[in-house]
């Protein structure tokens, strides 16, 4: 049976929608504007508006979740300004590192939920992309500071925009960071995460474009599934970006064995600095 929306007092209503909140290796300086803070840079997928909150938060035990527990990773590789005709926005156009298709079904699903529980959305397309400021600023001053930003998908989040460049999480769904850093003596160390083998190589190149984003132009698809391959490819990243420019990285070590538990892979590795 359709929901129906009930009447609402004032109160009650929030301006609400659904987006991704994305962790980043961000710039330290950014261009002028105004600025949203890091740990609130998200990719919009669905807008509602200003909504009755207890109908919704009533419904969120039957919200769809997506069907990959790992965040995707992309890097953002220009800036964008949007709406075209009048930019308001400073955003990241999004190039993904990985297949992208379980994060627009998700958006799918979502919208068609939220349509079965009567809420009326508009039409538009879904184009990724990651919001990081708002005007006052200057288009030629953002476009020459520009350099990729490496990224992933870190938590879904039903986001109340307070104004003023503030959200507040209603309801979240939190997915498993790709990496994470490990403390190590001497060089740097990473527990890479994925749900296959392949992605894990990917994984691994992106905990590497965080502590140098530059390296992210060398990124390569996976084409291998044995960790020595893997290890020789990330080696031979490294020496490319080095024989181009510099990279802070001498070699990614021959260490440590895939471990896989509860569906997913893991490998520790190790970089020679």
């Amino acid at each position: 049976m359709k929901t129906v929306l009930e009447p609402t007092t004032e109160s009650d209503t929030k301006r609400l929608f659904f987006g991704a909140q994305v962790k980043a290796a961000w710039p330290q300086e950014l261009a002028s504007g105004r600025l949203i803070a890091e740990d609130a840079r998200h990719i919009t997928l669905v807008f509602i508006g200003q909504e009755d909150f207890p109908m919704l938060e009533r419904q969120l035990k039957h919200i769809p979740k997506p069907s990959f527990r790992i965040g995707i990773a992309g890097v953002g590789s220009e800036w964008v300004f949007l709406p075209k005709e009048d930019a308001r926005v400073v955003a990241l156009n999004t190039t993904w590192f990985e297949d992208p298709q379980p994060l627009f079904s998700f958006q799918m699903a979502l919208s068609e939920w939220l349509i079965s529980c009567g809420y009326t959305l508009k039409k538009h397309s879904f184009v990724p992309h990651i919001t990081v400021a708002r005007s006052p600023f200057e288009k030629e001053e953002w476009k020459k500071h520009f350099e990729p930003v490496p990224f992933f998908l870190s938590t879904f989040h039903l986001y109340e925009s307070l104004g003023h460049l503030n959200y507040r999480s209603l309801w979240n769904h939190s997915l498993i960071d790709p990496f994470i850093e490990l403390d190590h003596t001497a060089d740097i160390a990473f527990e890479i995460r994925a749900q296959s083998i392949k992605q894990l190589f990917v994984h691994a190149q992106l905990a590497l474009f965080f502590k140098f984003p530059p390296l992210s132009q060398f990124y390569t698809p996976s084409s291998t599934e044995a960790l020595d391959a893997i290890i020789m490819e990330l080696n031979r990243m490294i020496a490319l970006a080095d024989a181009e420019g510099g990279c802070p990285f001498k070699a990614v070590s021959f260490h440590g064995t895939i471990v896989k538990r509860d569906g997913l892979f893991t490998w520790e590795m190790i970089v020679d600095v």
